[in-house]
């Protein structure tokens, strides 16, 4: 379950990250759904709503007695959004804190950066958001950099080869999003191609098929 999102839709009405500023109703929900499901259940959260409202012990320790299966932090606060530095010391401390497998989160970019939240917090897990949207080789890239020390990037041709795939996918689901999939594949375009020859024309090309399917 998450706890996480930031975003006002969701916390503003007092859902998902909302929810966690209200620890007695999270202690009430939890439970409910542990004895609802029979798969592995695990939720994710936010430090706290701001900084005067860290509930990262609360929140880790509510989810180990309602029988959760493992926590996900991610560093920073609802105020915060995504911007600032998300603070591996509370994902530390979380980590020291209860008996289940926690998961960090935020601020992993690189290969480099997993291994540096492995290291500083402890965790058993790091998940990865922004940064996979953005370069969907990082997984591998991290399995290689652990194995290794070094990892290798994606050539132009494979960069070109995953949007065009990704693309051709989200308009084979259905032709009603085919609009929505230019978006979508254009936001990944802006950053996969950034700094590789042609990308500008790509970008373009990306941009020319989103006014042609939503004229």
């Amino acid at each position: 379950m998450n706890f996480g999102c930031p975003a006002t839709r969701r916390g503003g009405c007092g859902l998902l990250l909302g929810l966690a500023a209200h620890l007695p109703v999270v202690k009430r929900i939890l439970p409910a759904i542990r004895k609802a499901v029979s798969i592995p259940f695990t939720c994710k959260f936010r430090t706290g709503w701001d900084d005067k409202s860290i509930i990262v012990r609360q929140m880790g320790q509510l989810a180990e007695d309602c029988g959760l299966q493992g926590v996900s932090l991610h560093g920073r606060t609802r105020q915060q959004g995504y911007s600032g530095a998300a603070n591996w010391d509370l994902i530390a401390d979380l980590k020291q804190s209860v008996n289940i497998p926690v998961i960090g989160n935020g601020d992993v970019f690189s290969p480099e950066d997993c291994v540096r939240m492995f290291t500083h917090t402890g965790c058993d897990g790091v998940m990865i958001g922004r940064a996979a949207s953005t370069n969907p080789w990082i997984f591998s890239q991290i399995r290689q950099y652990i194995a290794s020390g070094k990892y290798e990037q994606p050539t132009q041709q494979q960069r070109y080869e995953m949007l065009r795939d990704y693309y051709q996918l989200l308009l084979s689901e259905s032709d009603k999003i085919s609009g929505t999939a230019v978006r979508l594949a254009e936001s990944v375009c802006d950053l996969d191609v950034t700094g590789h020859a042609h990308g500008a024309e790509l970008r373009k090309g990306v941009c020319l098929a989103h006014v042609l399917l939503t004229m």
